[in-house]
């Protein structure tokens, strides 16, 4: 019983603020973007489209606004925003981006760790320290 309220009530300690946002640069353009988190169910209906990862990265920017027509009409002239941004970014550009989109919707390393019973009572700080190893020790192996 004690294990349960005491997992209720960190539930109820949870402070949930604004989506997170990060700002990344396509050197080769020159351009910057500014990606945030998207909301859970929204992510999931982004799989299984067409041109997904186009589609997540649109989802994600905040800015530029790729879906402007003065852009993709009549700067890159496409029929499409999708179809604009296959013209200006490489996939490898399109795949890095889209590393960081990842870790902000909690797909990086070290955002969830396995615990032992040993470890509930580890301060914080000794977690987030065996986080970034493990996430070290797994950029290493690729």
């Amino acid at each position: 019983m004690e294990k349960k309220k005491s997992a209720v009530r960190s539930l109820l300690d949870i402070e949930v603020g604004a989506p997170e946002a990060a700002r990344v640069k396509v050197v080769r353009l020159g351009l910057i973007l500014t990606v945030r988190e998207l909301p859970y169910d929204r992510l999931n209906k982004l799989r299984g489209l067409e041109d997904s990862d186009l589609q997540y990265l649109m989802e994600s920017t905040v800015e530029p606004k790729f879906r402007d027509k003065a852009w993709y009409k009549e700067k890159m002239g496409c029929p499409t925003p999708i179809e604009a941004m296959k013209k200006l970014l490489r996939e490898g550009e399109v795949r890095a981006i889209l590393r960081k989109c990842d870790e902000l919707n909690g797909y990086g390393y070290g955002a969830v760790v396995p615990l032992s019973p040993d470890d509930e009572s580890i301060p914080e700080d000794e977690l987030q320290g065996r986080a970034i190893g493990a996430a070290l020790e797994d950029l290493e192996k690729n």
